[in-house]
């Protein structure tokens, strides 16, 4: 398109400066589509398309006369115009009446000749972009403004999971305690046997000699009779007599 790439660089710079209606018409002459660029106002628009402002704002969604975005694509066809967008998205298509044109009769999409304009466009912008109809004047006159990309929405940072808890090893168990073993009680000790004696003096006789059972013993059964003998014959030898003997005897 004839002007893009000087009006391009404008944008860049973030400097607008409105385009002439014969720019804009330049544009749009022996072509059946037309794009909204940086620098184009809505009175500019109109004397190249032959539709009235208020029909342009309509097509396009346009609020404020004073501005609008660049991208849009008017296509014409014979009393039809559809509305794109700058990915080719079908915006808006209407169908155009008599009372939504500049001139009458005269097809929609074609430049206004200024002098059948009845007056609707009464002169170009001029250097400070003075639009038709007292809409607005210099940048604020119907001020082409890029399109604003909408703000990507914030996507929430992820949560990390929370590390699970490794559980704590259980405790083992305390083997049980093996109980003591019952004391054995302690064998009795085998009773040892011994040889004892006795005598036992004649009641007429002295009992002082008497030899009690358990009060001598001995290892042996004859140790145990050789004394007893021994003793009866001593006390024999003295007058007493009596009766004695030997006698096993546990200890």
């Amino acid at each position: 398109m004839t002007g893009v790439q000087g009006i391009q660089a404008s944008e860049a710079d973030g400097k607008w400066e409105p385009r002439s209606i014969e720019q804009i018409k330049k544009d749009v002459e022996g072509k059946s589509e037309y794009t909204i660029v940086w620098g184009d106002t809505l009175s500019g628009i109109s004397q190249a398309t032959n539709l009235t402002m208020e029909k342009l704002a309509s097509l396009n969604g346009i609020g404020d006369y004073n501005l609008i975005y660049a991208g849009n694509k008017m296509i014409f066809e014979g009393d039809v115009v559809t509305v794109q967008d700058q990915n080719g998205l079908v915006k808006d298509q209407q169908k155009i009446q008599e009372s939504d044109k500049i001139v009458p009769n005269q097809p929609a999409g074609e430049p206004v000749d200024q002098a059948n304009s009845n007056g609707a466009a009464a002169s170009d912008t001029n250097a400070t972009g003075t639009a038709d109809n007292g809409q607005a004047s210099g940048a604020e006159g119907g001020a082409t403004q890029a399109p604003v990309t909408p703000e990507q929405p914030v996507q929430p940072a992820p949560t990390q999971p929370e590390t699970p808890t490794i559980p704590e090893n259980p405790t083992t168990p305390e083997q049980p305690t093996e109980p003591e073993k019952p004391v054995e009680p302690e064998q009795p000790a085998e009773p040892q046997i011994k040889y004892t004696v006795w005598y036992t003096p004649d009641p007429d006789c002295d009992q002082s000699f008497a030899i009690v059972r358990g009060t001598k013993l001995f290892n042996t059964d004859a140790e145990a009779t050789a004394f007893i003998d021994g003793y009866s014959d001593q006390v024999l030898m003295q007058g007493i007599t009596g009766s004695y003997g030997v006698m096993s005897w546990e200890v």
